[in-house]
């Protein structure tokens, strides 16, 4: 068969032919898919191929249809630092008002992704109610086990040897030391009383208030510690376009996971 790549002073032309071809084959694919999942699933199963940028495809058939929640997978089996910025999961997360569900690739024969395992990343804040309701939704069924935790961020100070300045006065350190062990315990009430309310439900739940530095980093490296397979948690609305900031705690945890992740955006 005569290959139907055209080369013009050694660049590819797309060819009418071949783009045919692969749509026809795209929609061969999706339509496989669904005829798979309607063996398997009690919900009704629709197959919609799009042209176009898949973010921006993505965002207006969710808008258009009313969804509850986005599920995709993420290139590359370990963290997304490299690939993540400007990808359409990237995109996705900033522009939706549903939770996105970014599950990781499995390693072939690993059989479907488990989220029976999961972080639940709590800010002590109102969007709470939007990761927890989410969350639910996906992992009850599953009879999920919960790690609920907060993050305080340290606000002791580093020993001056490190520093190289003089140290703090000690009644500043004593200060730090008492409103941070506040926080703690507050936030140690605050868990304990949602582990309660999921255990009242059957559901086997723990709690943790961590100190870190980072975060992002305290979630990530609890995450890798529990042996959890999903983490969850909310991003903060900051306008009507850019649901979050590059370098934000959710930002870089969906970078840096090598977990699966539900993202709960404002309005979700």
């Amino acid at each position: 068969m005569e290959d139907p790549t055209k080369v013009v002073s050694g660049a590819p032309v797309p060819d009418p032919r071949l783009d045919r071809e692969r749509h026809r084959a795209l929609q061969e694919y999706v339509q496989r898919m669904a005829a798979a999942e309607r063996q398997r699933s009690t919900f009704p199963v629709e197959a919609v191929f799009s042209d176009g940028d898949p973010a921006t495809e993505i965002a207006a058939l969710a808008d258009r249809s009313g969804v509850g929640l986005i599920v995709m997978t993420t290139h590359g089996r370990g963290g997304l630092e490299r690939l993540w910025l400007g990808s359409t999961a990237d995109r996705l997360v900033r522009s939706v008002h549903v939770p996105v569900l970014l599950v990781k690739p499995q390693e072939q024969g690993a059989g479907p992704a488990r989220l029976d395992r999961v972080v639940v990343a709590l800010a002590r804040r109102s969007e709470d109610e939007r990761v927890l309701g989410a969350l639910m939704d996906v992992t009850e069924p599953l009879r999920a086990i919960y790690h609920l935790i907060h993050v305080v961020v340290s606000r002791l100070p580093v020993p001056a040897v490190d520093l190289g300045v003089p140290p703090v006065p000690d009644e500043l350190a004593a200060l730090a030391a008492a409103g941070e062990n506040e926080e703690v315990q507050l936030a140690r009430q605050y868990l304990e009383g949602i582990a309660a309310t999921l255990r009242e439900r059957g559901l086997e739940a723990t709690s943790e208030v961590l100190r870190d530095g980072s975060v992002a980093r305290a979630i990530t490296d609890y995450a890798a510690r529990t042996g959890a397979n999903l983490i969850a948690l909310a991003t903060r609305g900051l306008g009507p376009v850019q649901r979050f900031l590059v370098g934000s705690v959710a930002d870089k945890v969906m970078r840096s996971a090598h977990t699966s992740v539900l993202v709960c955006p404002p309005g979700s």
